[in-house]
């Protein structure tokens, strides 16, 4: 029998991507590419592969 915690890590393992991200150098054309591609509706805008924003579709409706 599984305990919880080792139950709580098999799910997680298998319901947590990893997060879709993006440089900050990339154009914005570059952005909509990828949100349309992969069907989502905001990435997370990297320097380095470091987080330092996040851009949604709407944000794409206000450049547009």
């Amino acid at each position: 029998m599984q305990s919880q915690e080792q139950t709580i890590d098999y799910v997680s393992r298998d319901f947590i991507n990893p997060p879709i991200m993006i440089s900050k150098n990339k154009k914005m054309v570059d952005v909509i590419e990828k949100l349309t591609e992969m069907g989502i509706s905001r990435l997370i805008v990297h320097d380095s592969r470091k987080p330092i924003g996040i851009i949604t579709t709407k944000d794409w409706l206000i450049f547009s």
